[in-house]
């Protein structure tokens, strides 16, 4: 069997044969190296709107022939210190004070941070502007005003030579002088920054290096599922949506409803979903998953691995496609 690999922006596809239901996703990682320029560590591979994990078989997620898997390969980590400085302290070396700031945060340094250590969150992938359900490993001060993540800066490279390609959704182009615009005066923008940086390990990548992010790309984990009784039109919510076949499962978007059926017969519910780096808002969307619809939790309800609520110590996992079997 063969199936397509496309890169998050759009820019690169490629066809990759010879492979079977059997076919492991470490080995897939292996055969996009070299296309992608991408070391294995680096890649993160998805279908279907679900995190494809090592370990799994392409029968596992249900990848079909000619199946299209998405890749995001995360930004190089770089120094923060040439190797090639003086050894005599210059004005634009650290001083020992200043090196003392990387150091691990104390404890009462976090007492006025939005988030704590062990907190269960969802993360937004800039690039993407889907929820990812992760945990803080660590909370630091920032130094300057955070205003970019890992991702941000990986998608601002992506977009230099090219902004128009890079700002479309579905094919569908975004001018690049309303692009700011649009995202400003979309009602899920925030500006807010508490002064930390968040290092959050995404679920199901816990053997990866954390991801730096500010506070406005993190909200409590989203755990209360709403019934159609519970939604009104202009409620702001989160649902599960694929633009590319929105008749199937994909990413958890941010969302406003704007329209619902309720009858015995009948279950519906449509919605303006915000999607992409610039949320762009996609009007009229039918939601298919109509009984997978999250409550937006408020910032101080989330729960911590280290403090239990009735005993909850993690809510239940949301689905991103069908779960593989069990072994």
């Amino acid at each position: 069997m063969w199936i397509q690999v496309r890169s998050m922006d759009g820019k690169k596809s490629i066809q990759l044969d010879g492979l079977s239901k059997l076919t492991k996703i470490e080995e897939i990682r292996e055969k996009l190296v070299e296309e992608f320029d991408a070391p294995v560590e680096r890649q993160r591979l998805f279908y279907s709107g679900k995190m494809l994990v090592d370990g799994h078989t392409l029968y596992d997620y249900n990848v079909a022939l000619n199946g299209l898997i998405q890749i995001m390969v995360r930004p190089v980590q770089t120094e923060t210190i040439s190797e090639s400085l003086p050894t005599e302290q210059s004005e634009t070396e650290p001083s020992p004070d200043e090196k003392v700031e990387t150091e691990p945060p104390k404890e009462e340094e976090q007492l006025d941070s939005t988030y704590k250590m062990g907190d269960i969150v969802d993360c937004r992938d800039e690039t993407m502007g889907a929820w990812f359900e992760a945990r803080l490993l660590k909370i630091t001060r920032a130094t300057k005003k955070v205003e970019q993540s890992e991702d941000d800066k990986m998608t601002e490279n992506m977009t230099d030579n090219n902004i128009e390609d890079t700002n479309k959704v579905n094919g569908v182009s975004v001018d690049a002088e309303k692009s700011e615009k649009n995202v400003k005066n979309c009602p899920f923008y925030s500006e807010e920054d508490d002064g930390f940086v968040y290092h959050a390990v995404f679920d199901g990548y816990e053997d990866e290096d954390a991801v730096e992010l500010p506070v406005r790309h993190i909200r409590p984990r989203a755990r209360h599922k709403l019934s159609l009784n519970d939604i009104a039109i202009n409620d702001r919510i989160m649902v599960n949506y694929n633009y590319d076949e929105p008749d199937t499962r994909g990413y958890w978007y941010d969302a406003i409803v704007t329209g619902k059926r309720n009858t015995r017969t009948i279950k519906e519910v449509t919605a303006t979903v915000y999607i992409g780096k610039d949320l762009v808002p996609f009007q009229d969307c039918k939601i298919i998953f109509v009984d997978e619809l999250f409550k937006i939790e408020e910032v101080g309800s989330q729960l911590n691995v280290n403090r239990p609520v009735d005993g909850i110590l993690s809510p239940a996992k949301r689905e991103f496609s069908d779960f593989p079997p069990s072994s």
